[in-house]
């Protein structure tokens, strides 16, 4: 090969205009060429195949909107709801010390127990703690016996205080 030849097509090669052959010089041997498989043995699906849907990307995804609430129109205030003792709470601790309510029914004489509904009313603080007790319905000997046990009574802590009137039957 002349070497104006060689120089003509690496300038083509380079723009890629033409293929170069692979120069075998004296001492250089090509690489065998690899068989291709027989035609029987290959499997070909003759399927047609399905267009490929486009990727989405997010360009469906609306990015206008806004995602945030709408703010408060006017004077709106958010309201914050306060938590209070409820009756299935006051009820359980008043089951839970009943024992103190039938100790002192019980120390009133036989002749002034008639079947009757105390009435327990409390004023009880945020942490539970009971700060005034009041019985109605009952002789007065188990009134004061009963508003004293059932001030030593401690209730869930709540957000706020609370008063409560409980019904109690005494027999």
């Amino acid at each position: 090969m002349s070497t104006r030849f060689a120089r003509s097509l690496v300038v083509l090669a380079t723009l890629g205009a033409v293929a170069v052959p692979a120069a075998a010089g004296p001492g250089k041997r090509r690489a065998p060429a690899r068989k291709k498989p027989a035609a029987a043995a290959v499997e070909v699906d003759r399927a047609p195949l399905k267009k490929a849907r486009a990727a989405d990307c997010g360009d469906g995804f609306d990015l206008s909107r806004s995602r945030r609430s709408a703010p408060p129109s006017g004077d709106a205030i958010p309201v914050v709801e306060l938590r209070a003792l409820t009756d299935a709470q006051v009820g359980s601790v008043v089951k839970d010390r009943r024992a103190d309510v039938e100790y002192c029914w019980l120390r009133v004489p036989a002749d002034h127990r008639a079947a009757t509904t105390a009435v327990l009313r409390f004023a009880i603080d945020s942490t539970g703690e009971v700060t005034a007790a009041d019985v109605t319905g009952v002789p007065a000997a188990a009134r004061t016996c009963i508003a004293t046990a059932a001030a030593a009574w401690t209730f869930p802590a709540a957000d706020v205080a609370s008063d409560v009137e409980y019904a109690i039957e005494l027999r």
